[in-house]
């Protein structure tokens, strides 16, 4: 389990997710796609070729989703298809604070 705030953005959660796992070669990119396809990704690093649809995760905070909601984070040489060589994929899902009295 990984724990983020609600005010955290999306590329911060990304920065966790790649230190918890222990990635050593960050110059792949990264986008997490929401349950309606949204991509959310550092629109910087598109040079203004990002997918249809992606917001920029610099930005996007992830209070945008709602409890229960799930989404995909996909880490790898072009973040376009899971099923490209040499991408990680992992689904991941919001769930309510395990402390409602702490905001």
């Amino acid at each position: 389990m990984l724990a983020a705030a609600r005010s955290h953005s999306f590329a911060q959660l990304a920065g966790a997710i790649d230190v918890a796992f222990g990635r050593w070669d960050l110059a792949h990119l990264h986008m997490s796609t929401l349950a309606d396809g949204t991509g959310v990704s550092p629109l910087e690093w598109w040079d203004g070729a990002a997918p249809d649809a992606t917001i920029d995760g610099q930005s996007t905070k992830l209070s945008r989703l709602v409890a229960g909601e799930q989404f995909a984070y996909i880490f790898g040489s072009s973040a376009l298809s899971v099923k490209q060589a040499g991408q990680w994929a992992k689904r991941m899902r919001r769930r309510r604070r395990s402390n409602p009295a702490r905001p």
